[in-house]
């Protein structure tokens, strides 16, 4: 696992993960996403004594903001140069791409964007500060979404994830909003949300360990009627994505702090 990057903190039966890159607002890198996350995941599945997992971001100001895209700038270019695509490396944040059937829950202080929805999208229970706000800027980027959109689809309504999509970081999604079209659960001040979610993981924990099990089993799998070829189809997309010119340009105008300058009209 990257030094540090996403830690594990097991506490009377709650797995505290936590996403520990405050410095990058908690950002995450190709291999947080394709190894450190999943690891985590994976762990978290296997604990006998974890029960519950309580998922956020390190600092007062990001659960994730995204992909690291300068850490992935380098990548980006080799892609649109003809190299290989790395998309093609499997990327698994969420629990549920991970397959863990015990209950998840997303405790999102301040920004919460692109890689980031994909995480919170698939948590069971999700509660957040009440300035924390939500967004998909890969499009502004020139990535296309098409994993998180997928997720997303079945999250919120659907013409709130377009939205979201197709502003990218143009526009963004409040918490009250989030709340009121009930992508969120609960809203709490910043300073509350830990133990808000702590509470939380022991109301749920109060309930018989299979019963909800079982029952998160029945909720998801009544969702999967077509989502396997769907998801299929998505990887495809993103697959064939980091080729394009203007991934290399979407990165170049983010870490050169300007506007992009679009190929693909």
């Amino acid at each position: 696992m990257s030094e540090h990057d996403i830690t594990y903190e097991l506490d009377d039966r709650i797995a505290w993960i936590t996403i520990n890159r405050p410095e990058r607002r908690n950002a995450l890198t190709r291999h947080n996403m394709s190894v450190d996350l999943p690891d985590t995941w994976l762990r978290f599945e296997a604990d006998e004594e974890a029960r519950i997992a309580i998922i956020s971001g390190a600092g007062e100001f990001a659960f994730c903001a995204g992909m690291d895209v300068k850490e992935r700038a380098g990548a980006f270019q080799r892609s649109a140069d003809g190299g290989a695509s790395e998309q093609t490396r499997e990327t698994r944040v969420s629990p549920r791409a991970n397959g863990v059937t015990k209950p998840v829950i997303g405790a999102v202080n301040g920004v919460c964007t692109g890689v980031g929805m994909q995480i919170v999208a698939d948590c069971d229970l999700l509660i957040a500060s009440d300035n924390a706000w939500f967004s998909d800027a890969r499009t502004s980027v020139g990535l296309v979404p098409a994993l998180g959109a997928a997720e997303l689809a079945r999250a919120m309504p659907l013409h709130e994830a377009l939205r979201l999509i197709f502003l990218g970081r143009h526009g963004r999604m409040t918490a009250e909003r989030a709340y009121q079209i009930g992508f969120v659960g609960e809203l709490v001040p910043p300073g509350e949300l830990h133990e808000a979610a702590e509470q939380l993981a022991r109301t749920v924990m109060r309930n018989a360990p299979h019963a909800v099990r079982l029952a998160k089993q029945a909720v998801w799998e009544s969702l999967d009627g077509g989502l396997a070829d769907g998801m299929a189809n998505a990887r495809a997309i993103a697959a064939a994505n980091p080729t394009l010119e203007d991934v290399r340009e979407g990165a170049r105008s983010f870490v050169e702090r300007r506007d992009p300058d679009w190929k693909l009209r």
